[in-house]
């Protein structure tokens, strides 16, 4: 029973697991069977492809989230829906990806303001566990040099929205 606790019984010795790596046609050479699973993750890393250590990644997760849902909420999830559930999530995340190749932002997207003016640019990014943003702000001149820029860190914030709210307002 306690080596169900391990990580590498959860993601690699586990038969359900063993299950949903042959069907994603992941092998892993015998000579790591006996590793940590910091070790295997190493392996992977550096052998196989960015694509497969996506899948691989990806894998994980689903594993690590079905899991918990098994503990916590004692639901069964067949293996067909893991891997179901993995390409789709690869397929979104390749989309996704080739859309922002697609539209990086740069010389051509970027226009500077016209005449004296500057231009402010603002973000905010946020971290809903603990309440955290951080807001980021570039103000750019008529020339696209960068005349000021900050970033700022609150605690206690809501939600995405008000972290959004909050940019706008520290960049007036």
């Amino acid at each position: 029973m306690a080596s169900a606790k391990t990580l590498e019984h959860i993601f690699r010795d586990c038969i359900s697991t063993s299950c949903v790596w042959a069907e994603l046609h992941v092998t892993w050479p015998s000579e790591l069977t006996d590793v940590f699973f910091q070790d295997w993750l190493l392996y992977d890393f550096t052998v196989h492809s960015i694509y497969i250590s996506r899948s691989v990644v990806c894998t994980l997760w689903l594993i690590w989230h079905v899991r918990n849902r098994q503990v916590r909420e004692n639901t069964i999830v067949q293996i067909q829906e893991i891997i179901y559930r993995v390409w789709s999530y690869l397929l979104e995340f390749n989309a996704v990806h080739a859309k922002l190749l697609r539209r990086l932002i740069g010389p051509k997207r970027w226009r500077p303001p016209e005449g004296s003016c500057l231009k402010v640019n603002f973000d905010a990014a946020f971290h809903a566990p603990m309440l955290m943003t951080c807001v980021g702000i570039v103000i750019k001149d008529n020339l696209g040099s960068v005349v000021g820029y900050t970033s700022i860190v609150t605690t206690q914030i809501p939600s995405a929205f008000a972290a959004e709210a909050l940019a706008c307002y520290h960049a007036i």
